[in-house]
């Protein structure tokens, strides 16, 4: 590999990568080396072309960008899952990653010693979304997102979405914790939570909130600075 556009990953930096899955053949083909046999056979099994390319473009882009951060060949990288499906390195416990994908977009975050979820979500329009938003949200937020002019009610709904998500997902319970029992304050950050997720003061969230999308990061322990990098189509080509 040639030298990464990044030096080493630092205590307080998380990374955050935001890619796209709709790559070029070359990218595509790239991406399918570095597979393991298993992520392989999970791409066979995918009958749809379109599904299929983006499974190879989602995992080759992670082995190539946790290659990048380790100075590591991104074949040579081994994964596990924990108890309930979250995805985690053996062998290197210090760095922690995570990763959502809508549609044909991408969000991969990287960290040392810290436990993080990412979560993203294209915006949509989202049949029944008032008996979605009753079931998934806190009596809070369910209260201020009824409050809410009709047009915004889709976005904050997947803000605290996303936001749930990404809690979900680093505490390493996944949907299993109850989302309503996750609690929300749009632009506030976490209000209240299980307490095996420890004290609520512990946990960082950090939102972004475009045009067509949102998405949240949610880690722990905070203090960390959220250093950004927009990789286009073709990056994997250049770096290889």
């Amino acid at each position: 590999m040639k030298a990464p556009w990044f030096g080493p990953l630092q205590q307080d930096e998380v990374r955050v990568f935001w890619l796209s899955l709709d790559l070029p053949a070359q990218d595509l083909e790239l991406a399918w080396k570095v597979l393991s046999a298993e992520e392989k056979r999970r791409a066979r099994r995918l009958w749809r072309p379109l599904s299929r390319f983006r499974h190879i473009a989602c995992w080759g882009q992670v082995r190539w960008l946790l290659g990048l951060c380790l100075g590591l060949a991104p074949k040579a990288l081994m994964f596990a899952r924990e108890p309930l499906g979250k995805p985690y390195l053996l062998g290197d416990q210090r760095l922690a990653f995570n990763l959502s994908h809508s549609q044909d977009k991408m969000l991969l975050a990287v960290a040392q010693s810290r436990e993080i979820g990412v979560d993203m979500e294209i915006l949509r329009p989202l049949k029944e979304l008032e008996r979605l938003a009753r079931r998934c949200l806190a009596p809070s937020e369910w209260q201020a997102w009824q409050a809410l002019a009709e047009e915004e009610q889709l976005l904050a709904f997947l803000r605290f979405w996303t936001c749930k998500e990404a809690l979900a997902k680093a505490s390493g319970q996944g949907l299993s914790i109850g989302l309503s029992r996750l609690v929300f304050a749009l632009g506030k950050g976490l209000v209240a939570a299980p307490e095996a997720l420890g004290p609520v003061a512990s946990w960082t969230v950090h939102e972004w909130v475009g045009e067509a999308f949102c998405a949240a990061l949610c880690a722990r322990p905070g203090g960390f600075r959220a250093v950004e990098y927009t990789f286009k189509p073709g990056w994997i080509g250049a770096a290889a």
